[in-house]
């Protein structure tokens, strides 16, 4: 993430991620379903809708993290 971050900054970048951690820092979040941009903001904005997509991605990904460790402690 650092990498990315020092070859991205003063640039405009586009950066496409599955974990959702990647583009917490980013300024602008574009949250696609089915080829579309259904929203659009920074990462704040984006979970503070508790019906959006980005949130409901952003719970389901923080679950399986702490489950995986969970898992992993044992």
């Amino acid at each position: 993430m650092t990498a990315l971050s020092r070859a991205s900054k003063g640039r405009t970048s586009i950066w496409i991620a599955h974990r959702l951690s990647t583009v917490v820092k980013t300024d602008l979040i574009f949250v696609l379903q089915n080829g579309r941009i259904v929203e659009v903001g920074d990462h704040q904005s984006l979970i503070s809708k508790p019906n959006s997509l980005y949130s409901s991605f952003w719970l389901k990904q923080i679950d399986a993290e702490r489950h995986f460790k969970e898992e992993n402690v044992s």
